[in-house]
Parts: structure tokens; sequence; C-alpha cells
């Protein structure tokens, strides 16, 4: 099978299609050489696949454990439950009834708390992590049934307790790192060996298990490993 592109004119033709203004900032990068830029596309396009199974991971993990911790506070049904739903800022509030409301047309019938979770966004749940939730959520002392197995991760403080900062802020590096990936956007000018070592960093202090499994059937090193030069 020939390689793609066979020649400049088929080049030109795929670069209209996907536009050259979004093609522009890899063509600026590598000098105008359009085939040393293709290049480049497409192992962006490489490392966008690698990366999809460790973001789907931690965030698999981030609203399982989420979800646990607000059972646990609020009861099975809290998406229903207004000592819960009252807890909440008005665009996680907004976000929930959205997706409730939702589940409930395309079920057609009042869905389960399970219908809701699996369908609320990464960034709903990072949310809940930030310091506005810090009092209703006590995260000071609940933090650790989000995550558990917290032993490489930097953020308590000298005292020895938690920085309440440190878990919302890589959470929301991740998934800004997400967000990336989902809208094919380009990831060759970020630092991806520092956003895999927070993934992984993440995913451990939730789920050890988890992040084995990770670790076994992630290609982003060796995706990462073969980036164009």
């Amino acid at each position: 099978m020939p390689e793609f592109p066979e020649d400049i004119h088929e080049l030109t033709e795929f670069l209209t299609i996907v536009g050259k203004a979004r093609f522009k900032r890899y063509l600026d990068h590598c000098n105008d050489d359009p085939f040393l830029a293709l290049r480049l596309y497409l192992w962006n396009a490489e490392i966008s696949n690698a990366f999809y199974t460790p973001l789907q991971i931690w965030e698999i993990c981030l609203r399982n454990r989420l979800n646990g911790f607000l059972c646990w506070k609020f009861g099975e049904r809290w998406p229903f439950a207004e000592k819960a739903t009252r807890q909440l800022k008005a665009p996680a509030q907004r976000i929930l009834q959205e997706t409730i409301e939702k589940q409930a047309r395309l079920r057609g019938t009042r869905p389960s708390t399970d219908m809701v979770v699996a369908d609320l966004s990464a960034g709903f749940w990072v949310q809940l992590l930030g310091q506005g939730y810090a009092v209703p959520f006590s995260w000071r002392y609940n933090l650790p049934r989000v995550f558990p197995s917290n032993t490489n991760l930097q953020w308590r403080t000298s005292a020895g307790g938690f920085d309440m900062t440190a878990p919302h802020a890589l959470c929301e590096f991740v998934v800004e790192l997400r967000y990336r990936v989902a809208h094919h956007e380009p990831l060759a000018w970020l630092n991806l060996d520092e956003r895999y070592y927070f993934i992984g960093a993440l995913v451990f202090a939730m789920s050890p298990a988890a992040y084995s499994y990770l670790e076994s059937s992630s290609q982003v090193p060796k995706v990462l490993s073969v980036r164009p030069s």
C-alpha cells in the first residue's frame, strides 16, 4: 500500500478538506514543509487516540468515586434529593437538571441514579472538587473517600492535612486535555509527559488496580517515543 500522500496534488486536496487555517500551525512549526507538517499532523492524531484510554479510565474513576461519596453523604438517589441538590452551585444544578430531563425523555420514565451519573460530563465532576465545595462537602475530612490511595501526589500540607486546591487544579489540568482530544485540537505543543504523569497519579490515588490497568493498556509512552522531530 502506498504511503499517504502519493504526491503534492493529493496533499493539496487533503489540506483543502482539512482546512488551511487548521493546518497553518503545523506548517509554521515545520518551516512551511507540507510533508513534514503532515507527519506531525498524523502523529497528533495518533497521540490523541493513545490518550483516549487513560483519559477514559481517569474520568470513569473520578465520577464513580464522587458518585460513591455523594451516595454516602446524601443517599443512593442523591440526584433527586433536595438536600443534595441545594448544596450544588447554580451551574452544577443546571447541568444536573438538564441531564435528568434528557434521560427522562430518552427512557420515557424517571431515570436511575446510574443513568444520570453516566451522562454527566467530566467538567461537572471536576467542579465538585473546587474551593466552593470545600465547606458543603467537608473536603478537608472527606477527600480521602475520593482519593483513598493518595501516596504519590503532593497535595499534603506541612501540617499533614490536605491542600484543598491541589486535586481540583490537577483534575482541571487533565480535563482540559480531555476536551482538546475530544475536539481534535493540536496536542504537540503541550507538555504531554507531564499531563500523562498526572493522569496516572490521579488514577492511582483513586484506585491502584485501575492504575495497573492503565499501565498495561496505555499506548501513550510508545507514541510519545516516535514523535516527529
